[in-house]
């Protein structure tokens, strides 16, 4: 992030009210594993916040970069200085900050291509050894990897299945193991 400064909105509810100095915080639950702070010192701005405290709402801010952050040599702070509240607003759609699925961090496709196909092979591990060779197996997971991406099914016959060498039916559930703590979503 450069020097200038950014509009962005967000929409969500204010969990949390701190005062520091002048400075009055509000922690904005938008949905991802951390809340948005956001942090003003007028007075009318203020009142806004108070008053949307635990309604849902629409907060316009302005992003920019702070000083150095001594705890992360390289980076520096990021200054979200809150702007205006709108309880029941719409977002602008070219302010939206990204929230979604991934604890609001935006990702490439090719950063999602990865993380899908590391949730694959986690998930066809457990059957490898019903696989006759190492081929078959990748082979398998392509057309996985093809499914999880949207390509369209087709429909396999038994001679098809036969000459493809498919594995047949997927092992119980109880064998598929148990924590995802290693893939990053």
């Amino acid at each position: 992030m450069s020097d200038e400064v950014v509009k962005k909105q967000i929409e969500g509810v204010c969990a949390e009210i701190s005062e520091k100095n002048d400075w009055v915080t509000f922690s904005i639950e938008v949905g991802s594993q951390y809340p948005v702070r956001l942090s003003t010192k007028l007075e009318a701005l203020i009142k806004q916040g108070r008053e949307a405290k635990k309604d849902r709402a629409i907060w316009t801010f302005a992003e920019s970069k702070g000083g150095e952050n001594p705890n992360k040599p390289g980076t520096h702070y990021i200054n979200r200085r809150l702007e205006k509240v709108e309880v029941g607003g719409a977002l602008d759609p070219t302010q939206a900050q990204s929230s979604g699925g991934s604890g609001g961090v935006s990702r490439s496709p090719d950063e999602r291509h990865s993380i899908e196909r590391q949730t694959i092979v986690k998930a066809a591990v457990p059957i490898y050894d019903q696989f006759a060779d190492e081929d078959l197996f990748f082979s398998f997971l392509d057309r996985l990897a093809e499914f999880v991406a949207g390509a369209p099914a087709t429909a396999a016959t038994p001679a098809a299945k036969a000459a493809s060498g498919d594995p047949g039916p997927t092992p119980p559930a109880s064998e598929f193991p148990q924590g995802d703590d290693d893939i990053p979503f």
